[in-house]
């Protein structure tokens, strides 16, 4: 086995968060296949028992101050970060190191802290974020921050290949590596939980952070095709995002991810309702990947990821290109899902994208990289 190298992992959300996040959970499946890690949060993890090869790191933040935007409260921000881990890099011992960027953000510290490589894990395109979007002058920031990172990175990885073109000429190598999911976390829970189990079966799951960028709207129509079914909406709805006004529509709001599993191995079919938004045409959904860990069938709007996902997988995933397709495409699925069988299967293609695998290959992809001139 080549010799893991050291990793610096520019994250954000908190290492010992609950939701999920491609960041930290590459991070950790790095740690278990024998990386040290320097993870980088945004916001603090809550105190923990200290993990080997593990360092913690809070970015530096001035008090009261955006962290990214305007232009002037990143570059203060990037200004106070340099000095900072570049003194943890020292005290972590890290030799011959990677930085591994998980945004746009960072391009100040490319190259500038003594690693060996810079590669750029792309799993947005963040100009195209609902509260980026909406100032054209931030967007515009945003689009040449990031072109100036992939300038001065070695590598770049992305989770769908929607998110190539305009990036991928901007480096000397790239690949893409989809988004993962522990299988592990969905165990077959027997019996309902105690607030689920008044709700009746069959149950169409939609969990997630729900943002503008799904589309909830479609459960109407879903819902009207059978008086039988009802929904469960798993995660907190963003104000203003139309739900239908139905007593068959039960909001169990933000959960842990235990708590979720719990509840998703319980429903009877998973959906991603995605918004006609130009950042959902290139996203790699891991929430079809945790239904896929629950043993549930997929029914989901269609996209470059779905559409690998969906051949790779041929009966498990339904995609779905049009609204009016939505109430046929879960009555196909919920009837796959009633096959003997279809349980194990749904789980068996799970445990084919793991995070594991993921980070065997990033650390393959790492071990084809030759470092950039930094002159």
């Amino acid at each position: 086995m080549p010799a893991r190298p050291d990793i610096l992992l520019y994250g954000g959300s908190p290492w010992h968060g609950n939701r999920s996040s491609v960041s930290r959970e590459t991070g950790r499946a790095l740690l278990a296949a024998g990386c040290r890690i320097l993870y980088v949060e945004g916001e603090p993890s809550p105190p923990a028992a200290p993990e080997p090869g593990l360092t913690l790191a809070r970015m530096p933040r001035l008090p009261g101050v955006p962290l990214t935007w305007p232009p002037l409260s990143l570059r203060l921000h990037l200004a106070l970060q340099r000095r900072d881990l570049a003194d943890r890099v020292r005290k972590a011992g890290f030799a011959d190191w990677v930085f591994l960027h998980h945004g746009w953000y960072s391009a100040a510290l490319a190259g500038r802290l003594g690693q060996r490589l810079d590669v750029v894990d792309c799993i947005d395109p963040h100009e195209a974020m609902p509260r980026v979007a909406r100032v054209p002058r931030r967007a515009s920031f945003v689009v040449e921050e990031e072109r100036r990172l992939l300038r001065a990175a070695d590598g770049l990885v992305v989770t769908s290949p929607a998110l190539l073109p305009g990036r991928a000429d901007l480096v000397p190598a790239h690949v893409v590596l989809e988004n993962g999911v522990d299988p592990e976390a969905f165990p077959p829970f027997p019996g309902d939980p105690e607030d689920l189990a008044p709700v009746p079966r069959p149950r169409l799951a939609v969990a997630g952070n729900l943002t503008s960028r799904y589309d909830l709207s479609v459960l109407g129509a879903v819902l009207d095709a059978d008086p039988g079914r009802h929904a469960i909406l798993l995660g907190p709805v963003e104000d203003g995002i139309p739900v239908p006004d139905s007593p068959r529509v039960h909001r169990f709001g933000a959960l842990p991810h235990a708590a979720l599993a719990r509840r998703l191995v319980r429903a009877d079919v998973g959906l991603v309702p995605m918004a006609d938004h130009p950042a959902n045409r290139a996203s790699c959904p891991l929430k079809a990947l945790e239904y896929l860990a629950a043993g549930l069938p997929v029914v989901t709007s269609r996209n470059a990821v779905i559409d690998r996902w969906a051949e790779r997988h041929p009966g498990l995933m339904f995609p779905v290109d049009a609204r009016a397709d939505w109430p046929a495409a879960v009555a196909r699925a919920l009837a796959a899902g009633a096959e003997p069988g279809f349980a194990d299967r749904a789980r068996g293609a799970a445990r084919e994208h793991t995070w594991a695998r993921r980070a065997e290959d990033l650390l393959a992809f790492l071990d084809r990289l030759a470092p950039r001139s930094r002159d």
